[in-house]
């Protein structure tokens, strides 16, 4: 466990550095390929993930780092406005120490807030969408980029009414790239189960 502990450490490590580079660097063409699919951007979020699951059962341990968690989050949004609005511009999609650092909280407040939520009555029915969607979760993450948030999205959004209007813009992003990117593995996992199992990693039904 110790061991693995400090593999995720340095996953952190190794994950920032490269936020920092990629930050200073220009995002366009072959290298932005490249960029989003350099698995050092992501590789903390996966080591911790590891690591939490074999250090603690269930989610219950990040309950008293809900609040710390929220105001830290809230520290690096007002830093993220800052940047955009005084600090020479905001960060290219997740390419800023300030969205990762964001990124890097969310992995524990968003299951202190479920777990907070778990306790109250309405709970159930406000997650239900989420569950619903937790089967296609991994599957949309796989097929988003580059063809429903990339192709899909600079033809029917980002040169659109929209795109002098930042957050109208993100906005307007996320919503086509996450409803065609759904539709997409809803469509393969009714039409083809198989391959979407395999394939695409649609979790199957519960019994």
């Amino acid at each position: 466990m110790r061991r693995l502990g400090w593999l995720t450490l340095a996953a952190f490590a190794a994950n920032l550095a490269t936020i920092i580079s990629y930050e200073h660097s220009t995002i366009s063409g072959d290298f932005a390929l490249f960029a989003y699919r350099n698995p050092l951007v992501w590789v903390f979020s996966f080591s911790f993930g590891l690591y939490a699951s074999r250090r603690w059962r269930g989610i219950d341990w990040t309950a008293r780092w809900l609040w710390p968690g929220l105001a830290a989050m809230a520290a690096v949004f007002a830093w993220y406005l800052w940047q955009g609005e005084e600090g020479g511009g905001y960060p290219v999609s997740y390419f800023g120490v300030s969205v990762f650092l964001f990124g890097c909280l969310s992995l524990v407040v968003f299951p202190a807030a479920l777990h907070r939520l778990r306790a109250v009555r309405a709970g159930e029915f406000v997650m239900a969408p989420a569950r619903a969607l937790g089967r296609y979760a991994f599957a949309i993450y796989l097929v988003h980029m580059p063809l429903f948030i990339g192709y899909i999205t600079m033809t029917f959004v980002s040169d659109s009414v929209v795109k002098d209007d930042y957050w109208d813009l993100m906005n307007g992003i996320f919503v086509v790239g996450l409803t065609t990117a759904l539709a997409a593995v809803v469509a393969a996992d009714l039409l083809f189960p198989k391959f979407a199992r395999v394939f695409l990693g649609v979790e199957p039904r519960a019994a």
